[in-house]
């Protein structure tokens, strides 16, 4: 997918996989979990800075940098970040 639009940061196809809890809870049938069914997936190049555990020197904005790349992290440190402050009583 992304040799063939190198240029774009949205990347999705359909997959056999199986349900998820949070899938199975959201769509309101827990029958399902466990399944293997047709599911979406996809992947957003400009959300790769959100929800990460790393701190990264910079983020592929297309598939071409992606595949031409290098992105170098470190770890977060707990206590680094106030979302990462732990507190021990």
């Amino acid at each position: 997918m992304i040799c063939k639009n190198p240029k774009s940061s949205l990347y999705g196809t359909r997959l056999d996989r199986r349900v998820t809890l949070p899938e199975a809870v959201r769509d309101n049938n827990l029958e399902q979990l466990g399944e293997i069914t047709k599911r979406s997936s996809r992947i957003d190049l400009t959300l790769l800075p959100h929800n990460q555990i790393r701190n990264f020197s910079g983020f592929p904005r297309s598939g071409e940098a992606l595949i031409d790349g290098k992105f170098s992290s470190t770890p977060i440190r707990l206590g680094a970040k106030r979302l990462n402050k732990v507190t021990v009583r």
